[in-house]
């Protein structure tokens, strides 16, 4: 059995989202107990200052680490974090983080 945390990263253009999530996602790679890692990066309308999110989804050994959501390793395969789901939201510019708050998780 496997668990999933979900991280979510939001700002805008040039706060260094991405770079973030860039750099959570190459830890989750390097690190032995998280067993696969995938993301994603999403940019607003505009490309200057426009709406930034990045999403990181570790998939870790259950043994280890225990959110009570057991799921099947085959089950990390989108970077797509649903709504509710994120565990983890890193709020970079405060107008951006309170359009994000959907997808904490209870």
């Amino acid at each position: 059995m496997a668990d999933i945390f979900n991280v979510l990263i939001a700002g805008v253009g040039g706060q260094g989202v991405i770079l973030m999530g860039n750099l959570l996602r190459e830890f989750g790679l390097r690190t032995p107990l998280i067993k696969n890692v995938v993301g994603t990066e999403s940019r607003g309308v505009s490309q200057r200052e426009g709406s930034v999110i990045s999403t990181i989804r570790y998939l870790i050994e259950s043994r280890i680490y225990s959110l009570d959501q057991y799921r099947a390793p085959e089950d990390l395969i989108s970077p797509i974090i649903l709504m509710n789901d994120a565990h983890l939201v890193l709020g970079l510019e405060p107008l951006e983080t309170i359009r994000n708050l959907r997808y904490i998780s209870e």
